[in-house]
């Protein structure tokens, strides 16, 4: 099944979620080698482990990509469905036509390559248990910003995205423009890990630093663009492995 039909499947696995009101959590007929999981709905407690679930579904040599379509909801289970990505180096899409907002932005954090061809939105994430008020909720909030905070950092994050995400009140959403994208690394793989990765594919090539990174920069303008997978694949042969 092509990738287009997995697509369809996906919009008509949403519409299912949403007129029983619970997240869609399922693992679409495989594309090509490349395994998808699709998530629609809010994020609730449990939902990292059936995404887990489903992925351990997909045979084990597949590339993996989660799609996500999603208001955000709990922020604890959005990091856990985003450490997870991380853990396993599963990618994420947000496909045209599709949002994801409020914490499901976590999740695409953690995310190993990241596809964005719909909406990001960003605001501050609503914290159920601030009805304590006071000075419990205020230390409760604080709680909430230092813990994303430490998780967007540890994701290779740029900092201000936190900043901006909770100078955004809860029933009100910012979306972000691609250069707020870039600016902020949710377009690009942790560039933490993306250094070692470069390091250790530079050695296996058998060639300097500098060559990897001319050879990478020529994949990317020659080969992005490409929509056939058999076509890709060749041309990503060409340009890294001469």
């Amino acid at each position: 099944m092509d990738t287009m039909k997995n697509i369809l499947l996906a919009l008509a696995f949403f519409t299912t979620s949403m007129s029983v009101g619970a997240a869609t959590v399922k693992l679409l007929p495989e594309s090509k080698g490349v395994s998808m999981v699709f998530f629609a709905g809010s994020i609730e407690p449990g939902d990292a482990s059936k995404v887990q679930e489903e992925f351990s579904k997909a045979p084990p040599a597949n590339a993996r990509v989660i799609l996500l379509f999603s208001p955000g909801g709990s922020v604890k289970e959005a990091m856990r469905i985003g450490d997870y990505l991380e853990l396993e180096e599963i990618s994420a899409s947000i496909l045209p036509n599709m949002t994801c907002s409020s914490s499901c932005v976590l999740v695409l954090a953690g995310a190993d390559e990241k596809t964005i061809k719909g909406r990001v939105g960003i605001h501050r994430p609503f914290v159920t248990d601030l009805s304590l008020g006071g000075e419990a909720g205020a230390a409760t909030l604080g709680r909430v910003v230092e813990q994303v905070k430490t998780y967007l950092d540890m994701k290779g994050i740029a900092p201000g995205l936190a900043e901006d995400m909770f100078s955004v009140e809860p029933h009100k959403i910012r979306y972000l423009e691609a250069e707020e994208l870039t600016r902020y690394r949710l377009d690009q793989t942790n560039y933490l890990k993306q250094e070692r990765r470069d390091i250790e594919s530079a050695k296996e090539l058998g060639v300097t630093r500098q060559e990897f990174i001319a050879r990478k920069a020529r994949m990317n303008a020659e080969c992005t663009e490409i929509l056939d997978y058999d076509v890709k694949l060749a041309c990503v042969r060409r340009t890294m492995y001469k």
